[in-house]
């Protein structure tokens, strides 16, 4: 296990060292926002690593994913992060310095953990008073990579995080600083880019408290999961929705899971659907929203029917940020009218990592349109550019994002705004209760 996870890492390092300068940038994108789930030891999702990256990054050499001063820091917050309506976490990075700031300030700092960066540029008496008077008002400090020295240790009891890159140190050496570590009890320690099984696995044996990463969205084929009755029963009323099929035989289907409809209902009347008055039965769903809806709300109850497992609620989480910033996006180009197809393309297309299968067998129960099977399957027709966005964003991929955006005539700006507004509304629906 340590053996292939350092072996990927040196791999990852060499090709790093070797990067060359990307094309020019083709699109005046600016900053773009990106976002990285933190799930903790059982697979929940604790919070978000978020920060900006500039389109002109360049690989190897801005690596950091963050441009660091106190004026991005306002941007997120005008960007309406952190959640306030959740118990989320979101890191994000600041200049040390800003801890003298008085005018620093936010009103929710209970969900937010600063990373503290160029802290060494303070002398460490400064620094120690500015984290003192911080923490007692009740900020959560972090700090990355933490070096060996003297002025380290010092500041270690004002941290509350403490987070390793995986991409800089052998499994040898993460062991030992661990160790070293653990005996500040209340310390937490954060592994960030856990890409695989491998490198997740050797950080749960290194007792790491949380995972920054995308290792929960990858196909484990050699624990593919039997498609349960319940799916069955939902792929049965979405084949049945698109083919228009008549009332009498969605009731027929319905009758047989009181909770389906239950659930059905719930979602339709949640704050996320925005409406007016309530639904009270599949029937007066049908007549007053029609098939689309009723479509959207059990394509997401694919991902929370059946067996449950850990990682499936941050499946459910990750697919609903996709799919959720798929459809905004449609909403400002020229796709409105596929807005609603769009959104279950970015559903579905994490049912592979759901049920640990390829896709092909994931979805091989549904009746999909065409366009949308060309985008899951095969990367073309006109909703793989939507869809490839969403993944070249989670993957950093600047230049894939650069050009995409401009294709799609939209700014960094904009997709930035879009980017909170999926974040918040895949948190307002995680809040609903289950049953």
């Amino acid at each position: 296990m340590f053996k292939s996870w350092f072996r990927s890492v040196s791999n990852d390092q060499n090709r790093t060292m070797v990067t060359q300068n990307p094309p020019p940038s083709t699109h005046e994108s600016g900053v773009i926002l990106l976002r990285h789930p933190v799930l903790d030891r059982q697979q929940k999702i604790i919070g978000y690593d978020v920060g900006i990256r500039s389109i002109a990054a360049t690989p190897g050499v801005d690596d950091a994913l963050h441009v660091l001063d106190e004026q991005i820091f306002q941007q997120l917050m005008q960007l309406g992060l952190p959640q306030t309506n959740s118990n989320q976490l979101w890191f994000i990075r600041v200049n040390a310095n800003v801890l003298a700031d008085e005018q620093f300030e936010f009103p929710h700092k209970d969900h937010l953990v600063l990373v503290l960066d160029r802290w060494h540029e303070i002398t460490i008496s400064t620094l120690l008073a500015q984290c003192a008077r911080r923490v007692a008002q009740g900020w959560q400090l972090a700090a990355d990579n933490f070096p060996e020295s003297t002025d380290a240790e010092q500041l270690l009891p004002y941290l509350t995080w403490l987070r390793f890159d995986l991409r800089r140190y052998s499994a040898v050496d993460l062991e030992q600083q661990l160790r070293q570590l653990r005996s500040h009890s209340e310390l937490r320690v954060l592994a960030r880019q856990v890409e695989t099984e491998d490198e997740l696995e050797a950080c749960q044996a290194l007792s790491f408290d949380a995972f920054q990463g995308y290792f929960f969205t990858r196909v484990k084929t050699s624990q593919a999961r039997r498609i349960d009755h319940d799916r069955i029963r939902i792929m049965r009323l979405l084949n049945l929705l698109a083919q228009n099929a008549e009332l009498k035989e969605l009731e027929s289907v319905l009758r047989r899971d009181p909770m389906l409809v239950y659930k059905v209902l719930m979602y339709i009347n949640s704050p996320l659907s925005g409406l007016d008055q309530p639904i009270t039965s599949i029937e007066h769903a049908l007549m007053f929203l029609g098939y689309g809806p009723l479509y959207r709300w059990l394509t997401v109850l694919l991902f929370t029917s059946g067996t449950r497992y850990a990682r499936d609620q941050a499946i459910l989480q990750q697919a609903l940020v996709r799919a959720r910033l798929m459809e905004l996006l449609a909403m400002r180009s020229d796709m409105q009218r596929d807005a609603a197809a769009l959104f279950l393309t970015g559903m579905l297309s994490l049912l592979d990592a759901l049920l640990n299968t390829e896709l092909a067998s994931a979805l091989e129960g549904l009746t999909l349109a065409e366009p949308l099977q060309q985008a899951l399957f095969a990367g073309t027709g006109p909703y793989a550019p939507y869809l490839k966005l969403v993944i070249a964003l989670e993957r950093v991929q600047m230049e894939d994002v650069d050009v995409l955006l401009h294709a799609m005539n939209i700014t960094g700006e904009t997709l930035n705004q879009l980017h909170v507004q999926a974040m918040e509304w895949a948190v307002m629906l995680d809040m609903l209760p289950d049953d």
